[in-house]
């Protein structure tokens, strides 16, 4: 190859000068947008109220690597103060909440306007609920949509200040006593202080003026003086309960449920009844007061006012906390069938003389006549009260009750065309019950001997009056064969 050419005489010679162009790859890159949302969330639910300007991400050029990446929330910088819009010239705070994902578009609408999927500058998004990321792509059409509320709260009523105060309930057992007067009447205190009182009636709305242990001490004797012609003796009370309402609201004794059923130390359950109320203060030391001129309980934030129910009950006598309730002595033996004990038989009257006078005693002294020869009769059993029969509140009865209910009476009386007819209750053997038979009849309609429903040992009364005159008999004897050998010695001599 010649390095260059030489001028020839026919100019044969001739320089090349070459060219070239490169050609230049096209590189494609790639972005996805973020928009910031903001509502007003309330009752209705979330209301739009502005957008943050559009702002795309470019992630640069794509390749295989770079199309396969996706982008979430995590990688956008919230923004819960918005900068571009105020709400009726008012900027807000909002709370970040969700994300969603979408598609967005240039739209011919380029005009700005409001409301939701308005992203500004004639672009419009469309949120899409099943995407959950967004890829980069050469159009830019994926969006990330950060969503923004706040909330209005609701008004509150106006605030009600809250107070306190005491309710306590007292018991008392009343017995009629000797009247007192009421100058004289005095209170003392669990502090060993004695007070006059200015006592109100018993059926004051206030009560009578005393300082009183509330803390279950056993010198508390209750807050009730005597000041009629009665005695009361303090059983006990109920814990003091404390009950709240609105500052400077007023209580009495309509506003609490009565307690009438208390248990006193004796361990009996026990129904008193409502007497009369009282209303006070309770003190710093544990102690409460009933003042004669305070009609009422407020609710204060110091919770000292008190309202005093008191409850009474009346009769027998007020039980011993140390002594049980003695049972009843039964005046009938636990078994029917066996008699009772016999009474012991009073002395025999002295036999008379043939002249119709007495025998001296043994002393010689003439013995007083009061009425010779007569037996001596047993008591009598006391019949006892009939049970009510279910049924026979009828005065003028028809119909005879069930002789075999444990409750019916021994004898019956039933109204036969206007006129009273006695029945007894009988026992039939043969038919093994107690049915009714005119009074005196004990043969059943089978002609069954039967016995009566009697209860009262009629065959005890008998062998005592059988004894009786035994003795009687056997005494009369012996005096008169004494008499008889007086006599003849008299008769020798």
């Amino acid at each position: 190859m010649t390095e260059g050419v030489q001028a020839t005489a026919n100019g044969d010679h001739i320089i090349i000068l070459r060219y070239y162009r490169e050609e230049i790859p096209v590189i494609t890159t790639g972005s996805y947008k973020v928009i910031h949302v903001y509502y007003l969330r309330d009752k209705n639910g979330d209301t739009w109220e502005g957008t943050s300007d559009l702002r795309t991400v470019d992630v640069g050029q794509l390749d295989s690597e770079s199309r396969k990446k996706t982008y979430t929330a995590d990688n956008v910088v919230k923004e819960p103060e918005p900068k571009n819009f105020t709400v009726n010239g008012q900027h807000y705070t909002y709370t970040y909440d969700i994300p969603a994902y979408g598609k967005v578009a240039e739209s011919d609408h380029k005009d700005d306007f409001t409301g939701e999927g308005n992203a500004g500058e004639g672009w419009v998004y469309t949120p899409d609920t099943k995407m959950r990321e967004v890829y980069a792509t050469e159009a830019g059409d994926q969006i990330i949509i950060l969503r923004y509320y706040r909330e209005v709260l609701p008004e509150l009523p106006p605030t009600v200040s809250i107070g306190s105060y005491n309710v306590v309930h007292e018991y008392y057992y009343r017995e009629k006593g000797e009247e007192t007067d009421e100058g004289e009447d005095t209170v003392a205190l669990t502090k060993n202080i004695t007070v006059p009182l200015s006592i109100s009636a018993p059926d004051s709305p206030t009560g009578p003026e005393a300082v009183l242990n509330a803390t279950g001490n056993t010198s508390f004797k209750g807050t009730l003086i005597q000041n009629d012609a009665y005695d009361y003796t303090f059983e006990g009370m109920q814990q003091i309960e404390s009950f709240s309402g609105p500052l400077e609201s007023h209580y009495t004794k309509d506003n609490v449920t009565e307690k009438p059923v208390y248990t006193p130390d004796s361990g009996t359950q026990t129904n008193y009844t409502y007497y009369n109320v009282g209303y006070g203060y309770t003190t710093e030391d544990g102690y409460y007061e009933c003042v004669i001129d305070k009609n009422r309980a407020s609710a204060t934030t110091e919770g000292k006012d008190i309202i005093i129910l008191r409850y009474i009950r009346e009769g027998g006598t007020p039980p011993k906390p140390e002594d049980p309730d003695e049972p009843d002595v039964p005046t009938e033996p636990d078994d029917p069938d066996k008699p009772d004990k016999p009474d012991k038989p009073g002395k025999p009257d002295k036999p008379t003389n043939p002249d119709g006078s007495q025998s001296p005693d043994d002393g010689g002294h003439p013995v007083e006549e009061d009425n010779p020869g007569t037996n001596p009769e047993p008591p009598k059993p006391e019949t006892p009260e009939q049970p009510k029969v279910t049924g026979s509140d009828d005065p003028n009865p028809t119909e005879f009750p069930d002789p075999n209910d444990p409750n019916s009476p021994d004898t019956f009386t039933v109204w036969k065309d206007g006129v009273p007819q006695v029945y007894s209750k009988v026992w039939n053997a043969g038919l093994n019950k107690w049915e009714y038979l005119p009074e005196g009849n004990n043969t059943s309609a089978n002609g069954a001997a039967v016995r009566t429903g009697d209860n009262n040992h009629t065959g005890l009364w008998m062998a005592l009056t059988v004894g009786a005159l035994g003795i009687l008999y056997v005494s009369y004897s012996i005096n008169r064969r004494r008499d008889k050998m007086k006599q003849g010695n008299e008769d020798q001599t």
